[in-house]
Parts: C-alpha cells; structure tokens; sequence
C-alpha cells in the first residue's frame, strides 16, 4: 500500500516479483544460491537463482503500508542510467530492457528513459561490467522473461504456489 491522495491504495507491481524489502526466505535456499548480491536489482537476481535451483514462491495477501512508492526516490537521468547497467548485470537481454523502459515511459511520458536506460545497459556491455548470474541462470530468465510476455498465468502456475493464508 503507497500513499495516494490522502489515503492508500495497493501499489501496482508484476506479480512475479517479490519486492525485496517485504522477502522471506528460507535458511536452505538462501545458503543455496549463496545470500544476497549488495548491488541494484539484488532481489531479481536472487529469485532467479531460486527459480533455476527448483524453489517456489508464494505472495501473501497482506497489505503493508509502504511510505516511499517504488522508484520514486528519483526521477532522473542517472537513475536510469543506473537502471540500464543494472538490468545487464542482472542478466536481461537489451530487446526486454527496451520493452522495460517503454512500459516506464507510458506511466511518466518522459520518452528520454528508453534512450538513457539503453545508455546504461550499452555502457556496462562496453565495461564488459561482471554479470552475477551464471550463463545457464541468464537463459533460464530470459526464458521466462518471454513466457511471461506471452502468457504470465502459465508462468506463474509452474513457479508459484497458492496464498497459505
């Protein structure tokens, strides 16, 4: 739940992703895929590693009061820049980066974050910038990252299990 026009209302995110500020994890999985990254985009990157490893996740339909929507601590050049470098190491490819920063834009009609998201991803392919996730765990993401783009139920019927609660 954001803050929205004096009261609050459910923060619209891909269903997915676990943000990584609300994440439980089991002790197993988290010593199996080694902790967590201290770098931008360290909660996709870890539940890729889960994913690949055979582990499921499950969203609980618990509303949490969240006083800083996602993204908006800035809304600049650098931040997207930064988004664009992230989104190599993370292991995406640049046509699902691009797709990324389109959606981006048609919440802020502000068409500068396709050209300075795909700067930063370009920039950190010419630093040739270390990429944490294996080359096998980078297929398997864009695998699913396609899926869903063609159907987004199925992928989460194979990777998720219901609400316990």
């Amino acid at each position: 739940m954001i803050p929205y026009k004096g009261g609050w209302r459910r923060e619209k995110t891909a269903p997915m992703h676990i943000r990584g500020a609300f994440k439980a994890i089991r002790r197993t999985a988290f010593e199996e895929i080694g902790g967590f990254q201290s770098v931008l985009g360290w909660d996709g990157i870890d539940q890729t590693r889960l994913l690949f490893n055979g582990w499921k996740f499950g969203i609980l339909n618990i509303p949490v009061k969240h006083f800083r929507p996602t993204g908006a601590a800035s809304v600049s050049k650098d931040r997207f820049i930064a988004l664009g470098e992230s989104r190599y190491f993370c292991g995406y490819d640049l046509l699902h980066t691009g797709l990324a920063a389109l959606k981006l834009v048609k919440r802020s009609r502000n068409f500068r974050i396709i050209h300075w998201t795909l700067q930063g991803y370009l920039r950190a392919v010419r630093k040739k910038q270390k990429r944490y996730l294996s080359m096998d765990e980078i297929r398997f993401l864009r695998k699913i990252q396609y899926r869903r783009i063609l159907s987004e139920k199925s992928v989460l019927k194979r990777y998720s299990y219901s609400d316990p609660m």
